[in-house]
């Protein structure tokens, strides 16, 4: 189920930094903010398992320009129906989707998922989330609205940021979705061994400059404020390293009728392919597609 990490040289060139970068904080925080952002902008490719090449052999597929950017859309079941819209997360890939993604076609519901910029097939080496949600408004904007959005990561929190600003309010379900800026903030300096403080001032004087809009204002957090009585799931494994039980307890407080579900014993990504949680998402499909 899992992908394989694919060589590049930029792996290679990123395995210093975790030991280069505190001296380089110190030293040159000028250049140490450029090359925080520009490492917090770029993800690691991933490769598709076997049985993710042949899920993606079943698909119809379509690259798409999207603001100047590629985006790579699949489809399976495609006939003018209902569908389910999949969005991956930072450094995922369309393909892992596959195990949910069968699941639903063999209910009768078409599945839908696009490779962001600089993900999976797409082309590119960086990516953010608003690319992740004007993808979404793209394929919305081709095919009609989805059934539900399902996304995992970074693309839970890029359907929320298409919902409140791109499009309307859709059913929605969230796979591991970090809802928290501060916890996004602090895994990427463990990650690089930065300050979480210098972190937080970089990458939000960033966002405001480019997009008239701090980091933190993007956020699950601020994006669930006032969110609509629209159908939604939120689903956590209790082994994720990445997003706490603390992003269920944000979503409960901004979004009480949201449904919530741990999956025990599963981490950030094998959530993915997880049986129960693959039937409850099912469910709460399966429930839409009833009532509409």
């Amino acid at each position: 189920m899992a992908g394989k990490l694919q060589f590049n040289w930029f792996l290679l060139w990123m395995a210093p930094i975790p030991w280069v970068f505190p001296w380089l904080e110190r030293a040159w925080p000028g250049l140490a903010r450029r090359l925080a952002i520009w490492l917090f902008l770029r993800p690691i490719r991933f490769a598709p398992s076997d049985a993710e090449r042949q899920w993606l052999a079943l698909a119809d597929r379509k690259p798409m320009a999207v603001g100047g950017r590629e985006v790579v859309r699949y489809g399976w079941g495609m006939v003018g129906g209902p569908y389910v819209l999949c969005v991956h997360g930072w450094s995922g890939r369309a393909s892992q989707f596959e195990v949910l993604g069968r699941a639903v076609l063999a209910r009768g519901i078409g599945v839908v998922a696009f490779d962001a910029p600089g993900h999976g097939q797409a082309s590119g080496g960086r990516s953010n989330l608003l690319e992740f949600a004007r993808g979404i408004r793209a394929v919305v904007d081709e095919l009609g609205h989805p059934l539900a959005l399902v996304g995992h990561s970074l693309g839970g929190v890029a359907c929320m940021y298409y919902c409140r600003h791109l499009g309307k309010a859709l059913p929605l379900v969230t796979l591991a979705s970090p809802l928290m800026a501060w916890e996004i903030f602090e895994n990427f300096a463990k990650r690089i061994q930065a300050r979480p403080e210098n972190i937080s001032k970089w990458l939000n004087a960033y966002s405001l400059a480019r997009v008239g809009q701090p980091f933190d204002a993007l956020s699950g957090t601020e994006l669930l404020q006032g969110w609509p009585e629209v159908p939604m799931l939120g689903c956590l494994g209790s082994h994720d390293r990445e997003v706490g039980m603390g992003n269920l307890e944000v979503m409960a407080q901004a979004v009480p009728h949201a449904q919530r579900w741990i999956a025990q014993g599963q981490g950030h990504t094998r959530l993915l392919w997880h049986n129960d949680t693959v039937e409850r998402v099912l469910g709460f499909v399966q429930g839409l597609n009833r009532a509409g």
